[in-house]
């Protein structure tokens, strides 16, 4: 049995009857008596096609060949005619105004709520969407092909993203997180050094995050958390170790500046057996320092709003780092 597929996807049997009355009223509109052998013929022409499944467009097209082809050349001109001018209603009526229509008044609960990451209520939510109707608009209509414009609306292919398509960004970014911190990097016009401490490495992390994220779309990968950390993690044991050492082994300035050539780290067993208490307190401090810092980094990914309006679709990647250091942003994250 022969199937057609209608504008809006959806397939019904093949039906000779609508080709005839279609053809007939371009006859009764253009006052000619219909040639009912003709519309016989080219309605039995089309069911006898050997492909199982024809589009309306499809349809149409053949039926206008047909008659091209006949000695009524006129109606086919007219029935192109009115077929475009239908057209042209059908793609105002389903097009960018209604879009934009249905987002000004609010009306189109599917468009407010496709992206569980946006919250439509806010203005630049509403902002996005409207430049993502129009971008998709402009790039199904201008850039791609219409066979694939066709098979998108069809729903035989899905084209993503199509709100940025047009931009040529690159999207759902893996973010060098370690180079950046290491060496600094720019974020518009502000240079950021490297951070001398576990908090602020984070926060340049959340600015690096809420940067990427609104100059991209998609996610925004953040590999090897802890192992990235874990040089900031010692930075941070430092300061909290010299900070014991002058309050709790009341050491003097003097010593204190000899202390700090030493490797005063986690894994420096010296220190440890020397100075017992200051590098326990060391240890609780720097653990603590640790695990505000990672509370932060939820919090702070988890409140960000990009330029889209968006909160950012991150990934974190943890788990590869087997120091204590990096145990510990394993721990707290």
């Amino acid at each position: 049995m022969k199937r057609v597929i209608k504008r809006d996807g959806s397939v019904v049997e093949f039906d000779k009857e609508r080709i005839i009355n279609a053809i007939k009223k371009t006859f009764e509109q253009a006052s000619k008596e219909p040639n009912m052998k003709l519309l016989e013929k080219i309605a039995s022409q089309v069911e006898e096609l050997p492909s199982k499944v024809l589009s309306v467009e499809e349809i149409q097209d053949i039926v206008v060949k047909k008659l091209m082809a006949s000695s009524e050349k006129d109606i086919a001109m007219s029935y192109q005619s009115y077929r475009t001018l239908k057209t042209e209603i059908r793609e105002k009526e389903k097009g960018i105004y209604r879009q934009i229509g249905e987002l000004v008044d609010a009306s189109n609960e599917k468009l407010l709520s496709e992206n569980a990451n946006k919250d439509a209520k806010t203005i630049s939510v509403q902002r996005d969407l409207l430049a993502g109707i129009s971008s998709r608009d402009y790039y199904l209509n201008k850039i791609v092909p219409k066979h694939i414009k066709l098979a998108h609306i069809k729903g035989e292919i899905h084209l993503h993203d199509l709100d940025y398509l047009l931009f040529r960004e690159t999207n759902c970014e893996l973010v060098n997180i370690e180079t950046m911190l290491r060496g600094g990097c720019n974020i518009g016009n502000a240079k950021m050094l490297e951070p001398n401490s576990v908090d602020v490495a984070v926060g340049h992390i959340v600015q690096i995050i809420a940067s990427v994220s609104s100059n991209t779309y998609g996610g925004c990968s953040i590999p090897y958390l802890d192992r990235a950390l874990v040089r900031y993690i010692k930075k941070t044991f430092k300061k909290h170790f010299l900070r014991g050492a002058k309050y709790i082994d009341d050491l003097s300035e003097e010593q204190i500046e000899e202390l700090k050539k030493e490797n005063l780290e986690y894994s420096n067993e010296a220190i440890k057996n020397k100075y017992p208490k200051t590098y326990e307190y060391s240890v609780d401090m720097t653990e603590e320092s640790v695990k505000q810092a990672m509370q932060g980094l939820e919090y702070e990914i988890n409140s960000l709003s990009t330029v889209n309006g968006q909160t950012p679709f991150t990934t974190v990647g943890i788990g590869t780092e087997t120091s204590w250091e990096g145990r510990l942003v394993q721990k707290y994250v």
